[in-house]
C-alpha cells in the first residue's frame, strides 16, 4: 500500500471500519511511513477536538415522523 491509498482510507481506519486485508495494508504502511503516521496523528487530534467540542446528540424523538410528513406533503 502506498501513501495515496492509505490516505484515501485513513478515516475508515480511524473508525475501525476496514476489512482485515485493508487493515493489514494500512498497518504495514504506517509502520514504515512517518508522513502517514503524522497525518494519522493530526486526524486523531482533530477528531478528538471535534468530539469534545461537539458531543454526539440524539436526534429528536419525532424526527422520523417529521421527515415522513414532509415527504408525504410533496
Amino acid at each position: 500500500m502506498n501513501c495515496t491509498e492509505t490516505r484515501e482510507i485513513i478515516h475508515s481506519y480511524l473508525n475501525d471500519e476496514l476489512e482485515e486485508q485493508l487493515l493489514a495494508g494500512v498497518v504495514s504502511h504506517l509502520a514504515g511511513c512517518s508522513g502517514c503516521r503524522r497525518e494519522l496523528g493530526n486526524l486523531h487530534t482533530s477528531l478528538d477536538w471535534l468530539r469534545k467540542t461537539y458531543p454526539e446528540q440524539a436526534p429528536p424523538g419525532d424526527l422520523w415522523e417529521k421527515i415522513q410528513g414532509a415527504i408525504e406533503t410533496r
